[in-house]
C-alpha cells in the first residue's frame, strides 16, 4: 500500500514540474527577454500627441507589438513570473506599511520614512533599466494623454486580442491584452490587459500606484498594489538623451469627457487593489472585428475548481462461454456499485493560447459502496468499501455562450488506483479491513480508461457528467476478463 502511494506522488510531482516548465517558457520567453534589447533597436512611434511622446511599438521584453513581453512590480527592475510579496518586495522592510521609498505619508513609511517621492526615479524603472537612452515607463498623465488623443479600438493582430490605439496622424500602437502571471499560467491573456505607469497614486495609501487596464468593452484608471507584476509599455522623449520622469500630480479624471469616475475595489491572488477608477467605455462602432470572427478567443476557461459528483462503477465481463460482454456488481447480480467522488479540477491551458481548445485534468478521491440482503453462497459477507485515486487527462472544446459561459465537450484518458477495501461480516458485526481481494478473479489496484463527457459552464459553476470505458483488461479464469467501467454526474465550482 505504501508503495503504491509513494509512486503515485511522484508520478504527480513529475506531472507539476513539467506544468510549471511549460507554463514558465510560455510567460518568460513570450518576448525577447529582458535587457536584451537596446533603446535604438526599439521602434519609437510618434502619435501626433500634444506632448511628442514617442510610444514603443512593443512592450518591453518582446521583439513584436503581439508579444506580451515581461512583467514587472511597480519599482522594480528585474521581470517576474508571480506576483511579489512585501517581504521581497525592494522598496519595503517586509510589509506594505514599512516603505523605504517612494512614501508621502510617514505613517505608512519604515520608522516614520517619507521622500515625497510620487514618481519612479530612473534607477527604479524598468524601461530605463532594460533599454537606457531616455526610454522610461509613462506617468499616469501620459496615459490619460494617449487615452484622449487617439482613437482606441479593440482588435486582433496576428491571431491576439488587444487595443489598437490610432493617433490623429494616422500611426498606431498595439497593447495586446496580456493579462498577468500566476506562477506558471497567465491570468486573463488575451481578454484583459494590465500597464504600470511610473506614478504613485497619491491620494490613497503610497502602496498602491496607478495602473491602466483595460478588456474588451471599457479602460479602466485602477490604483493597484505595488508588488503586483504587470506589463511595462516604454515611451521616451522624441529630443535624444536621457530623458528623465516629469513629477506629476494625479488626480481623479473625472473632467475626461470619455468617462464618470467610480469607486473601485476588487481582489487578485489574496491581494486586493483598490483606489479611483474611472471607466472609459469603448463605443461599439469603433470594434473593426466582428465578435463572431474573434470567438475561438472570447470564452475564459477557469484555472481550477473544486468538485463533487454521483458515481457508479461497474465489472465489464467479457469472454469465456458469453455471447455478449456483461456488467455486474463485484459480488451481486447488479448493475454498478453506487458512490461518490470528490476532488479539485485543474485547467492548465488557460494560458496557452489554444482557442476554444482546452486541457483538463485534476485529483479526485472515489469512495464506492455495496450491499445486499441476502448472503451470497457460503459467506457473510453482507457489505464492500473500496476507495480509490483518479487522475484524468482531457482534451476539452468548448462552445461559447459568452465569456465566461460555454458547453463543453472533452475526451481523454484516466487512470486511477484503489487504495484499499473492506468487508463487512453480518454474523458477528466484524469487519475485516484490508482483505487481499487484489490479484484475485476480479479485482485490480490499477485501471486505465477512456472517458467522454459534456459540462455546462455558467459563469463560476460547471455541471458535467461522463461516461468511462475500461481498456485495461484483467484476466481471470476459464477464458474470462474484467474491466471496469464508470458514470459520473455532478457539478465543480471554478475559479
Amino acid at each position: 500500500m505504501r508503495k503504491q502511494r509513494l509512486m503515485l506522488m511522484a508520478v504527480m510531482a513529475l506531472m507539476c514540474a513539467g506544468l510549471e516548465a511549460f507554463g514558465k517558457e510560455a510567460i518568460v520567453g513570450s518576448g525577447s527577454g529582458a535587457g536584451d534589447t537596446a533603446s535604438s533597436a526599439v521602434e519609437w512611434v510618434d502619435l501626433g500627441l500634444p506632448s511628442g511622446l514617442l510610444w514603443a511599438s512593443c512592450n518591453l521584453g518582446a521583439s513584436k507589438p503581439e508579444e506580451y513581453g515581461d512583467y514587472y512590480a511597480w519599482g522594480e527592475t528585474k521581470p517576474r513570473i508571480q506576483d511579489r510579496s512585501w517581504d521581497a518586495y525592494r522598496h519595503a522592510n517586509g510589509d506594505k506599511n514599512r516603505l523605504t521609498k517612494y512614501c508621502n505619508d510617514a505613517a505608512h513609511g519604515n520608522n516614520g520614512f517619507t521622500d515625497r517621492l510620487l514618481t519612479l526615479q530612473s534607477v527604479d524603472d524598468a524601461a530605463t533599466q532594460q533599454l537606457g537612452n531616455g526610454a522610461r515607463m509613462p506617468t499616469w498623465a501620459e496615459w490619460q494623454e494617449l487615452w484622449d488623443n487617439t482613437d482606441a479600438i479593440w482588435t486582433m493582430q496576428n491571431g491576439v486580442n488587444g487595443y489598437k490605439f490610432i493617433g490623429r496622424n494616422g500611426k498606431s500602437i498595439f497593447l495586446p491584452a496580456a493579462g498577468y502571471p500566476i506562477g506558471p499560467w497567465s491570468k486573463w491573456a488575451g481578454t484583459k490587459g494590465y500597464y504600470w505607469s511610473a506614478s504613485l497614486y497619491e491620494e490613497s495609501h503610497p502602496s498602491v500606484a496607478w495602473l491602466f487596464e483595460f478588456d474588451e468593452d471599457s479602460v479602466y484608471d485602477v490604483a493597484l498594489e505595488r508588488i503586483g507584476v504587470r506589463s511595462v509599455r516604454p515611451v521616451r522623449s522624441a529630443r535624444s538623451g536621457n530623458v528623465q520622469p516629469t513629477k506629476t500630480t494625479t488626480t481623479t479624471n473625472s473632467s475626461s469627457s470619455k468617462a464618470p469616475s467610480q469607486n473601485y475595489t476588487s481582489s487578485y491572488t489574496n491581494q486586493t487593489r483598490s483606489g479611483t477608477t474611472t471607466t472609459h467605455s469603448s463605443v461599439s462602432t469603433k470594434q473593426t472585428v466582428p465578435k463572431w470572427k474573434r470567438w475561438p478567443y472570447y470564452y475564459i476557461s477557469p484555472v481550477f475548481g473544486l468538485s463533487a459528483s454521483y458515481a457508479e462503477r461497474a465489472l465489464h465481463v467479457s469472454g469465456g462461454d458469453l455471447d455478449q460482454p456483461i456488467d455486474v456488481d463485484y459480488f451481486v447480480d447488479e448493475e454498478a456499485m453506487r458512490g461518490f467522488r470528490i476532488g479539485i479540477d485543474i485547467f492548465p491551458s488557460e494560458s496557452w493560447d489554444m482557442g476554444l481548445f482546452g486541457i483538463h485534468t485534476g485529483l479526485f478521491y472515489e469512495m464506492y459502496f455495496c450491499s445486499w440482503d441476502s448472503v451470497p453462497s457460503n459467506d457473510y459477507y453482507d457489505r464492500y468499501f473500496e476507495g480509490s485515486l483518479s487522475v484524468p487527462l482531457d482534451l476539452t472544446f468548448t462552445i461559447p455562450f459568452g465569456k465566461h459561459s460555454g458547453l463543453q465537450l472533452y475526451g481523454g484518458l484516466v487512470a486511477d488506483v484503489t487504495l484499499f477495501n473492506q468487508l463487512y461480516f453480518s454474523k458477528d458485526s466484524f469487519s475485516e479491513p484490508n482483505k487481499n481481494l487484489f490479484g484475485t478473479n476480479y479485482l485490480k489496484r490499477f485501471n486505465l480508461a477512456y472517458e467522454y463527457g459534456v459540462t455546462l459552464h455558467l459563469k463560476g459553476v460547471m455541471l458535467h457528467a461522463s461516461l468511462q470505458t475500461g481498456l485495461t483488461r484483467h484476466p481471470t479464469f476459464e477464458g474470462y476478463a474484467t474491466s471496469v467501467n464508470k458514470f459520473t454526474v455532478g457539478l465543480s465550482r471554478v475559479f
